[in-house]
């Protein structure tokens, strides 16, 4: 069973087998944290010394995240490959460095002539199987090292080496289902349906460089994994709850 909020009712049969069986679950990542920082939090709360997830989320983003419990983390490769759901902030007129709001913004221009129209023509054209160049500040491996750190490292690149790591680094991506929610003063939000390991900071910058006017991810929302829905997923503070609320159970000696 994994854990939703669809069957919360059975929370003590899946508490109670983690120790034994290991256990599934659908839970929030907060914004701010690292994917493993939820992993962290989780394994304080459940005392389960074995953790783990699928599907990295960056610290600036939010959303559904499959974490397993114990014995359980041996399922993850089942999961690590199912297609991922995200809605995306994008804001045209303007890049950063890292593709995101992490890094300050440079190459600032005028957009007024942009429009629903331009966009939702360009959406279209990323449709289907692209082949996608990691975002140079990733955890890509290279030469031994993360992406990010190897750049930090060899702050003396210029942007011709650095596009040439990325050009060897690129991976092919299918992007299933993209389509525009609403643009309104610069700024899109964009539903997006793709396969596992798609960097929606790449999409944005490309969408950007496409129409020539660039564009960077503002914010990030991870809203399915496969058949599952960000709707069903726990908070953090719901399973501190509800374990808190298991533990006094057995110790009043209602089981």
């Amino acid at each position: 069973m994994i854990l939703t909020k669809n069957n919360i009712k059975n929370f003590k049969d899946w508490y109670c087998n983690i120790d034994q069986y290991g256990g599934l679950g659908l839970f929030i990542k907060y914004k701010g944290w690292t994917s493993m920082d939820l992993v962290a939090k989780l394994r304080k709360l459940s005392k389960i010394k074995k953790v783990g997830h699928c599907g990295t989320l960056d610290p600036l983003a939010d959303g559904l995240m499959i974490v397993a419990f114990g014995k359980a983390t041996k399922k993850l490769n089942e999961f690590s490959n199912l297609s991922k759901r995200y809605l995306a902030t994008i804001k045209f007129g303007a890049k950063t460095a890292s593709f995101d709001s992490e890094m300050p913004e440079f190459d600032i221009i005028n957009i007024d002539d942009l429009n629903e129209a331009k966009i939702l023509d360009t959406l279209k054209e990323f449709k289907g199987t692209i082949l996608q160049k990691p975002p140079i500040y990733s955890a890509k491996s290279y030469k031994g090292k993360k992406l990010y750190k190897f750049i930090r490292e060899k702050n003396t690149l210029d942007i011709d080496s650095i596009e040439e790591i990325r050009e060897i680094k690129k991976n092919e991506i299918e992007i299933h289902e993209i389509s525009l929610i609403n643009f309104h003063d610069g700024i899109a939000l964009v539903d997006v349906r793709c396969s596992a390991g798609t960097y929606i900071r790449t999409l944005a910058d490309d969408i950007g460089q496409r129409l020539g006017c660039g564009a960077y991810l503002m914010d990030l929302t991870r809203t399915g994994i496969g058949d599952y829905h960000l709707e069903q997923a726990i908070s953090v503070d719901e399973f501190e709850t509800l374990i808190s609320q298991e533990n006094e159970l057995q110790k009043s000696g209602i089981v």
